[in-house]
């Protein structure tokens, strides 16, 4: 893979998970912008299936999700489920 393409490592913060995220982007020899998201109410007391806009059901308090997007995204935990599947449909 090529350094020029951009990467986004989608966690909860959880440094096991994100730990995994990292060295799969160091594997494929990219430089990721990590992303910390966690979910507000009520839609953390949900499915993440029944999320109606899971961009927006992400805490402003924490990395905000918006274009540009990524070339490569990279997710881990719950509440990074929902958000990477939406940012793949666009």
């Amino acid at each position: 893979m090529s350094e020029s393409l951009s990467c986004w490592i989608v966690t909860d913060g959880k440094a096991g998970t994100e730990n995994q995220c990292l060295g799969l982007a160091e594997a494929l020899n990219l430089s990721p912008t990590v992303k910390r998201v966690t979910t507000r109410f009520p839609w953390t007391h949900l499915p993440a299936h029944l999320w109606p806009i899971p961009l927006w059901a992400q805490s402003p308090e924490r990395d905000q999700l918006k274009a540009p997007w990524p070339d490569l995204l990279i997710a881990s935990g719950r509440p990074s489920a929902a958000p990477a599947a939406a940012i793949r449909k666009k």
